[in-house]
């Protein structure tokens, strides 16, 4: 069956990480009560980015989750809290695409935040852990760092700006390191990974930590007033 998902269902148009939160919702829905859901996701249940449009459309194409057509099912509810209902569903959505992974770190840092701007990192942490993975024992690892734009670099990394090529990166690499963003949601609910490190605002919400965090999935390494602790890189 599928459910069309109108923009009131959870609270307003959906971000990236939203979206992954309402895969994780609707798999509650599959296991509780033991049918195969798909949600339609229209445009006006989206924010209007360019890059989360792509993001649900590659979703789309690439899981079982988001069907292209709407269909006849609803969804009794209104405004749900993504967030907070994940005290009801747990953390329980796993996307594995069947892919090698590669021996790459990928570093998606967050510069700009448009609301709730402790999210972001200071230039100093983010060369900290440029450094701190530049050393001698990852000499053989690929590096990459995902970002829209930025302003300085570190000839020993790439840089991807692409936010496609950058879901791909991290999809096939060994080591996410990433901030309070959606695509830190996306990598933690990816089941192969070797490392997981996220450096999150220590005034952020606990309801929004990435997925399996609180099972002792991936560090979650707090800074506060561009502060940070070194020794857990």
């Amino acid at each position: 069956m599928v459910i069309n998902i109108e923009p009131h269902h959870f609270g307003g148009p959906m971000r990236n990480g939203d979206i992954i939160g309402a895969l994780n919702f609707l798999e509650f829905l599959r296991r509780k009560d033991n049918q195969i859901y798909k949600f339609y996701i229209p445009d006006e249940s989206i924010q209007p980015q360019e890059y989360i449009r792509k993001f649900r459309d590659w979703l789309t194409e690439n899981t079982d989750y988001i069907s292209k057509e709407p269909g006849g099912g609803r969804l009794d509810a209104n405004n749900i809290n993504l967030w907070d209902f994940r005290s009801i569903t747990g953390d329980i959505l796993e996307l594995n695409f069947n892919r090698p992974q590669k021996k790459k770190i990928c570093v998606v840092p967050v510069f700009d935040a448009p609301y709730n701007g402790y999210r972001n990192w200071s230039v100093e942490m983010f060369e900290s852990i440029l450094n701190h993975y530049s050393q001698e024992q990852y000499d053989d690892y690929e590096k990459v760092v995902c970002v829209n734009k930025i302003d300085f670099f570190s000839t020993k990394w790439e840089y991807s700006y692409d936010f496609m090529e950058n879901i791909e990166h991290i999809v096939e690499c060994s080591h996410y390191v990433g901030g309070d963003t959606g695509t830190s949601h996306f990598a933690s609910v990816l089941p192969k990974k070797d490392k997981l490190n996220y450096y999150y605002g220590s005034v952020g919400l606990l309801h929004t930590t990435p997925f399996y965090a609180l099972q002792g999935k991936g560090n979650i390494n707090l800074f506060w007033n561009n502060n940070w602790r070194t020794d857990l890189l």
